[in-house]
């Protein structure tokens, strides 16, 4: 199927195929007493990944409920309690092992001229997780379930492609992450360690089989574990300048050579799989449809915790990005004055200790290893909701982790065997980029349906919001034509192998952008 006849099959599909299955907004007239009272299809409800018992109860609003809770305002307490936990599991995309090394390259390269850049990805994160949220909440089913309902077999089966590919791309950096966290801890060869870490992704995935909420109290500790490692990395330079992390955050500065760092960082923040994800883990939450309020206040529950959330992931990246300036960047400026510096886990975990002894090497080896054991186990969930949504093919979860894994481990194991720890790093920071390239085959749907008062009715996005979202898809596009352009004629210093798959990729986008021009013109309607 070439480019143009898939973006003509994802503006027309909408058109000329009505879907079978009623929405909660399935009437443009549709009132906000209509919605609630509209039920989804069974697959909305009763999915295989969240069994009854599985879905954590939300109280009610009404008088009754807050009486028997005590008062109002414990019960809005209760509320956000019950509510909390999706953003957990989904938020850890925005601190995995490819954060890690994106916030290493940056902080190495640019000292902290690149925080403007971390702020303004984190932003724009929440802003699309928040759309994922406001599309799960309202019509009770996951991006990747309306996608089928919506669009052609075509058109389906190219997005699930996508999909799939990035749910790959983002296991690289787990498994490989992983694999590094224990090399620097224990001295384990990276090969072995990258066994040792898909066995320990299936040991963490059992623990779903009891109980969803314990994953997310498991995932929520090791969030934890990697926020106090890092705080007490960032905590043994008693010479650096707080004024000077201020500046980065707030003055935004680019270079030639800084900007496909940026375009790294955006992929490493802006996830494609992490929307399909989040859409989906706010299903887990169950109550009482009584009233167009209720569900604004449910999806605002969910807004607070995901705000909540991401600052606390944005402070752990700013601490990666200053430790590795202050271990890296005196060396990394005289020896690449016209390159971005690309330094392995291994060279900074080195630098580390030289600098600040083996504690800080240590606290670096921990805070990666939680990083890449929690985030193992969110990239199997988004890939198992896009498997359910898109083919409705519904496996365990140790099931999907083992077929995602048998397409990561082979080039992860012969490019760790033959090129080690530089080569490992090398490949986690493509894979950013690779996350990055697919953004608009996941945003552009998403934009379609939250905007589309057939499906959202008197919830859907505002026009502002729209134009908003549509502005962020064109910029990241053409941030990974400008990547795109840097990695191949820009004096790039990667192997030859990592420049052949640039050149592929963007090819393949090319098409991607064919795909996302066509669009644009029928979502400003």
């Amino acid at each position: 199927m070439d480019s143009s006849s898939l973006g003509q099959s994802l503006l027309s599909s909408g058109s000329r195929r009505q879907s079978s299955l009623e929405y909660n907004f399935a009437l443009p007239s549709a009132s906000e007493e209509d919605i609630t009272r509209r039920r989804p299809v069974a697959l909305g409800v009763d999915r295989t990944t969240f069994g009854s018992k599985c879905r954590v109860h939300i109280p009610s609003d009404d008088g009754r409920t807050a009486a028997s809770i005590g008062s109002q305002s414990r019960l809005r307490m209760v509320q956000f309690g019950r509510a909390f936990g999706p953003a957990v599991l989904a938020c850890v995309a925005f601190m995995d092992p490819g954060n890690i090394v994106a916030d290493m390259t940056a902080g190495s390269s640019t000292r902290y001229e690149l925080l403007w850049a971390l702020l303004l990805s984190s932003i724009v994160g929440v802003f699309m997780q928040a759309l994922a949220v406001r599309l799960g909440v309202v019509t009770e089913k996951h991006l990747a379930e309306l996608c089928r309902d919506e669009f052609d077999k075509k058109t389906n089966f190219a997005l699930w492609v996508s999909s799939e590919i990035t749910v790959i791309a983002a296991d690289i950096p787990e498994v490989l992450g992983t694999a590094l966290a224990l090399n620097v801890l224990t001295g384990l060869p990276v090969v072995v360690g990258v066994m040792i870490a898909v066995m320990l992704t299936f040991i963490l995935l059992s623990i779903d089989n009891r109980s969803l909420r314990a994953l997310e109290l498991l995932i929520l500790g090791l969030i934890a574990v990697v926020f106090i490692a890092t705080a007490a990395l960032f905590g043994q330079d008693s010479m650096r300048s707080n004024g000077d992390v201020a500046e980065g955050i707030l003055v935004p500065t680019i270079t030639s050579r800084s900007g496909v760092i940026v375009v790294s960082i955006f992929g490493s923040m802006i996830m494609p799989h992490n929307l399909y994800l989040h859409s989906a883990l706010v299903l887990s939450r169950k109550y009482r449809r009584e009233s167009a309020a209720f569900l604004r206040r449910v999806w605002r529950l969910h807004y607070s915790e995901l705000g909540m959330m991401v600052a606390l992931t944005f402070v752990i990246n700013v601490f990666i990005v200053a430790v590795s300036a202050d271990a890296l960047y005196p060396q990394c400026k005289e020896t690449n004055r016209n390159f971005f510096c690309d330094p392995s886990v291994e060279t900074v975990s080195n630098m580390l200790q030289e600098k600040f002894g083996k504690a800080a090497l240590n606290l670096f080896g921990i805070a990666l290893l939680a990083s890449g054991l929690c985030s193992a186990v969110t990239t199997t969930y988004a890939g198992q909701f896009a498997m359910e949504g898109f083919l409705r093919l519904s496996l365990p979860t140790n099931t999907r982790n083992l077929l995602t894994r048998s397409f990561v481990l082979i080039p992860t194991l012969i490019i760790t065997g033959t090129g080690g720890s530089h080569e490992a790093t090398n490949l986690i920071f493509l894979s950013q980029v690779v996350l990055s390239f697919n953004v608009p085959f996941t945003v552009i749907p998403l934009l379609k349906f939250v905007s589309s008062k057939r499906v959202m009715g008197a919830m859907r996005i505002s026009q502002t919001t729209y134009r908003a979202g549509i502005c962020v898809t064109v910029l990241v596009t053409v941030a990974n034509f400008y990547a795109a352009y840097y990695g191949i004629f820009g004096g790039s210093r990667q192997k030859g192998y990592i420049q052949a798959i640039v050149v592929v990729v963007t090819i393949a986008y090319f098409a991607m952008s064919v795909f996302l021009m066509r669009c644009v013109p029928a979502l400003l309607r």
